[in-house]
């Protein structure tokens, strides 16, 4: 699958999807789980892949600031969001993280992904979004509870919002138990 048809399919499935036109000809485009950041090609790209998809309301060629679109709508709207709320938070991202090749099982087809923080903790992410990891080369956090900012070049390529570990068992014993 190319890049645009990857990111199509993720954004496809969602519930809900928000795109910000941005001052530097970017756009952010979120589903309040992940959040991509596309420039000139890379969005065009993407629009064409997500428009051709019959079950989706087309993304209007032309429009200013932000709109959105909820999976029971029939078109786009005008929204107030500002996605630069989140992007913003970068400055607190001052861990460095690192993937791991584990993955825990969170019922019968939910997996997440865990990621290594320079702090020796360790945070977990929906493994249906790890192919956004592939859009960089760095990766920073503030916290466990915190989005994982996916860099390229110190720019904001992705952003992915943490799953919240609820278990009995702490994900430091979990994976003890695995390589053991």
């Amino acid at each position: 699958m190319t890049k645009a048809e990857e990111l199509a399919s993720i954004f496809r499935k969602s519930k809900k999807m928000i795109i910000e036109k941005l001052s530097d000809e970017s756009v952010n485009i979120t589903n309040t789980f992940v959040m991509i950041n596309l420039e000139g090609e890379e969005y065009m790209n993407f629009f064409d892949k997500y428009n051709s998809y019959i079950t989706t309301m087309d993304i209007p060629l032309e429009f200013e600031g932000v709109i959105s679109i909820d999976k029971d709508d029939d078109q786009f709207s005008e929204d107030s969001l500002d996605t630069r709320i989140i992007t913003d938070k970068l400055d607190e991202a001052n861990l460095e993280v690192e993937s791991t090749p584990f993955y825990l099982n969170r019922g019968k087809k939910e997996e997440v992904k865990l990621m290594k923080l320079e702090s020796k903790k360790l945070a977990i992410f929906d493994r249906e979004y790890e192919y956004l990891l592939s859009l960089g080369n760095e990766y920073r956090i503030k916290n466990t509870e915190s989005p994982l900012f996916v860099l390229n070049n110190e720019k904001i390529k992705a952003v992915i919002m943490p799953v919240k570990y609820i278990c009995e068992t702490s994900i430091r014993n979990k994976v003890k138990k695995l390589i053991a």
